[in-house]
């Protein structure tokens, strides 16, 4: 799997992020969660 993964950032038909922008969007996905659990 990783092979194919190389294969696809190599040939560009996937970007790699960062991991300051994975976390970000990690903990964005997070919050959405929590609040629909929670509604205030």
């Amino acid at each position: 799997m990783l092979d194919g993964r190389y294969d696809d950032i190599k040939s560009g038909r996937v970007k790699p992020i960062g991991g300051e922008a994975f976390f970000d969007g990690l903990r964005q996905r997070e919050d959405e969660l929590l609040k629909q659990r929670n509604p205030k």
